[in-house]
């Protein structure tokens, strides 16, 4: 059988197969690189860094910050996490009036990021011990 069949057909079909498998090679890589573009969009969101980011995202969902007001945010946040880790490094305990001080100070900071006219929704939610708002309330 293999008489009758020229060459020229022979390598044409090897010619054939090799193309098929290029392209069945190029298609894969394809839909895997598609396939990943698509997972990175349609994925989970990337958890929040930072001191207290849970806290933040939440202020900032809830009372739709403007970037520039989440930066102040994230400002008041980071300064208050460098005061714990000061007093950590001191071997101090962050306790007693002292703390409840510095507590209430940030709450007025964190304050005054909310915009003004809803200020009197966050004093609402910081009294609610069982939101998590008294995060800043001694």
């Amino acid at each position: 059988m293999n008489a009758s069949v020229e060459p020229s057909t022979v390598a044409f079909s090897r010619s054939l197969r090799a193309w098929i498998v290029v392209l069945a090679g190029v298609s894969a890589l394809a839909g895997f690189a598609a396939g990943m573009l698509v997972s990175m969009r349609l994925g989970p969101e990337p958890e929040p860094q930072g001191p207290f980011a849970h806290y933040r995202e939440a202020i900032v969902q809830e009372f739709a910050l403007s970037p520039k007001r989440e930066l102040a945010l994230v400002s008041v946040l980071d300064r208050y996490e460098r005061q714990l880790e000061d007093l950590q490094a001191r071997g101090l305990r962050p306790l007693g009036d002292l703390q409840a001080i510095r507590g209430r100070r940030i709450h007025e900071l964190i304050r005054e990021v909310i915009p003004p006219s809803q200020r009197e929704r966050f004093e609402e939610l910081s009294m609610l011990g069982t939101t998590g708002w008294s995060f800043f309330r001694f």
